[in-house]
């Protein structure tokens, strides 16, 4: 099986009919030109983006040490996640927010379990105070009652 571009020039010279050949009614239809182009690899793709928004995007990823490739990555994955759902939000809304993924989640879960545990800890100190204001002053009741 031909894996190289020479290889596939070849099989397409062999398997396809000379310039000459090529003939629709009365019209030659010459090739002048044969471009090869290498099969993708598995998992490439070619986009079509504007220039503007592809250098743009291009440069944050580079200002943020992030690999743009990934982010696309990412981005579709977030999309598959969301079954699409996620370029329903009307655009005024995406601006200046963030959409939810399982680490802010998880972040958020963790954050607000510890404000329960805060709370918690908060009204057991001020519970121990009380009683140990109460002791104090049983104490000192006492300690009059033996002084007498």
């Amino acid at each position: 099986m031909p894996t190289g571009a020479g290889d596939l020039a070849l099989r397409y010279l062999q398997t396809y009919p000379k310039p000459h050949q090529l003939r629709w009614g009365a019209v030659i239809v010459p090739i002048t030109e044969v471009k090869l182009m290498a099969p993708a690899r598995a998992g490439s793709f070619n986009a079509n983006f504007s220039p503007e928004t592809l250098e743009s995007f291009k440069s944050l990823c580079r200002d943020q040490s992030r690999q743009y490739t990934k982010v696309l990555e990412r981005l579709a994955e977030l999309y598959l996640g969301s079954q699409g759902s996620i370029l329903d939000t009307p655009e005024e809304n995406l601006i200046g927010t963030q959409t939810s993924s399982p680490e802010v989640d998880n972040l958020a879960k963790s954050v607000e379990q510890l404000e329960t545990a805060t709370a918690i800890y908060r009204e057991d100190f001020e519970e121990i105070v009380s009683q140990l204001k109460s002791i104090e002053a049983r104490i000192k009741k006492l300690e009059g009652n033996i002084v007498k």
